[in-house]
């Protein structure tokens, strides 16, 4: 509990933390103080004086009026609450993997039911409709005429909801897996595949923002290029790593950084520096223009 103020002469008692690079504003304010404990980061002040110091470099605290041992009482229940919580928690997720299982298995059944709702099957008649890309369209007919079977095609509806088939050139397909990452696009929005790729290689370059570590990544990819080749997914990693690494390279030369060290400007490297990377209003520019244009 604070002393009545009568015992104080009339002033009032004002806290504040004061990390310890601020302490020469505090001494140069010239109030009444008393550093009444420290730590590796503040010292804890508290100042004597009938207003609010006017010149304290940083903003006080508000203790309140509650007294010491009401204080820790409080923060032991706090603390046996956090325990309780902890203990409840771990408790509860004993029956995660249960949860999971059950969810995986009621997943299939409904996928089975959605399956078994496009089928209609009648003795002797078998019925099965879905949902095809339209270049195997050709395929299904022919298909369909050499067995004797019925078959018919029809563009979607406006009610329809077909699901999304992506279609790009095969050095894009990392970005095809660049953005079903997030969300996969719906079948009348627009597939985004190319600038999230683009966009990726080109941001990932200024975040890297060095020649040097750029080209080392470059020997790794071709370190490993044959054996990144054997595979259709070690393609696709293949060609993005490419753009990375290119990327990676052309924005650290603009910015003159190879491995930490910035070439003369009079050599063939510092004649590449083009840009100052310290020169934020530059650097805003490009990043606005970059954010906009994709």
């Amino acid at each position: 509990m604070f002393p009545p103020r009568e015992q104080l002469d009339g002033q009032w008692l004002w806290f504040y933390p004061v990390p310890h690079g601020e302490m020469p504003k505090v001494e140069a304010a010239k109030e009444i103080y008393e550093v009444v404990a420290r730590d590796n980061r503040f010292a804890y002040v508290v100042v004597v004086a009938k207003e609010e110091p006017p010149h304290m470099s940083v903003p006080r605290v508000h203790l309140g009026a509650k007294p010491r041992k009401e204080l820790e009482n409080r923060l032991d229940e706090v603390e046996l609450a956090i325990e309780d919580g902890q203990a409840e928690r771990a408790y509860l997720t004993r029956w995660y993997e249960l949860f999971r299982r059950s969810l995986n298995r009621l997943e299939d059944r409904a996928e089975r039911a959605r399956v078994g709702g496009q089928t209609r099957d009648l003795e002797p008649v078998f019925g099965l409709f879905g949902w095809a890309p339209t270049e195997s369209v050709a395929m299904l007919t022919d298909y369909a005429r050499r067995h004797g079977l019925y078959f018919s095609a029809e563009a979607p509806g406006p009610d329809d909801k077909p699901p999304t088939y992506l279609r790009n050139p095969f050095w894009l397909f990392a970005g095809e897996d660049l953005v079903n990452f997030y969300m996969t696009p719906g079948y009348c929005t627009w597939d985004s595949s190319s600038v999230v790729f683009l966009s990726f290689a080109l941001f990932f370059g200024m975040i890297l923002a060095d020649a040097g570590y750029a080209a080392t990544l470059g020997l790794l990819l071709l370190l490993y290029w044959k054996k990144l080749g054997q595979s259709e997914s070690g393609r696709r990693y293949r060609d993005l790593g490419t753009a990375l690494v290119g990327f990676g390279l052309i924005w650290g030369m603009l910015i003159g950084s190879y491995f930490g060290w910035e070439p003369h400007e009079d050599s063939f490297l510092g004649t590449l520096h083009a840009l100052n990377m310290n020169d934020a209003n530059t650097m805003m520019g490009i990043s606005i223009v970059i954010g906009v244009s994709t």
